[in-house]
């Protein structure tokens, strides 16, 4: 006959089925006690029918994963230390809201030639540079784009690439407008707070933005805008990335071609391009 549990050992088996907080859960929360008032507040504000899941768990960690999970459902994401159980305490979320760039900063334009995928790769090159005395990345990106279509073709891309006043008039309302969105916003002409300011600009003095209603509100329409036009650069990349010489001749020949397109150079010998274009030419 089995042997039966005193009671302290019940009582033992009883905690563990609580799942009982460890100190360094305790520590934490003790931690943020002056910022958890503000995170429940913010929990009621914009995500009520949420409060009892959020609230509810067990650590400040999966508290605020949780906050990050149902607020990227209804409005846009959260920096991923949020979910990844990252985060130091409530006061992350709390100071301001800890916004997802979606810009290309200065770093990373220049490691653009070592990481960009092979369409990405070849729009940028078409596109004129967006930091002054810049020649050594355009150079870089060039020897790149030489190893996916014929130099050629890149020969016919005006020296420092379009501008964006060219790509603008040029592609606005075609097919390939996701080019003119890509210009805009490596010039940070997009006027969209995810596109046009990078987490350099965050970390050197810009005040992140507030958790205001309206402000919260504007924000989900800018992700929402920034990200489709991210989706629609991404669809032009892939198509690139089919056929890169006859699909990227394609781009190159439409912006030459059309209306506009011979005020870009003033040798019009520059514009007798070949039908065929080969890896000779």
């Amino acid at each position: 006959m089995p042997e039966k549990d005193g009671p302290l050992a019940i009582l033992g088996k009883k905690l563990l089925l609580l799942c009982p907080p460890c100190i360094s859960d305790i520590i934490g929360q003790l931690e943020g006690v002056e910022d958890y008032p503000y995170f429940v507040k913010l929990v009621k504000e914009f995500l009520p029918e949420r409060e009892k899941d959020i609230l509810g768990a067990r650590t400040p960690a999966l508290q605020l994963a949780t906050f990050a999970t149902y607020f990227e459902d209804r409005y846009f994401p959260l920096h991923p230390s949020l979910k990844d159980g990252m985060a130091e305490g409530y006061a992350d979320l709390t100071n301001s809201i800890p916004v997802i760039m979606q810009s290309i900063g200065y770093e990373d334009y220049h490691e653009l030639p070592e990481n960009a995928r092979p369409g990405l790769l070849l729009l940028t090159y078409l596109l004129e540079v967006p930091y002054l005395e810049d020649d050594a990345t355009r150079i870089s990106l060039g020897e790149g784009c030489a190893e996916l279509v014929p130099h050629a073709l890149l020969e016919k891309i005006p020296e420092k690439g379009f501008t964006d006043n060219q790509c603008q008039e040029l592609l606005n309302g075609t097919r390939f407008e996701a080019l003119a969105h890509l210009s805009l916003i490596l010039q940070r002409g997009t006027n969209n707070f995810f596109l046009d300011i990078d987490y350099d600009d965050l970390y050197s003095g810009m005040q992140p933005p507030d958790w205001d209603r309206e402000d919260v509100e504007e924000l989900t329409k800018q992700w929402r805008q920034a990200d489709n036009m991210w989706i629609n650069i991404g669809k032009l990349a892939d198509w690139i990335e089919k056929d890169p010489t006859i699909n990227f001749k394609d781009i190159l020949y439409f912006m030459l071609q059309k209306p506009g397109g011979d005020k870009i150079y003033g040798n019009k010998d520059q514009l007798k391009l070949p039908l065929v274009i080969t890896e000779g030419n």
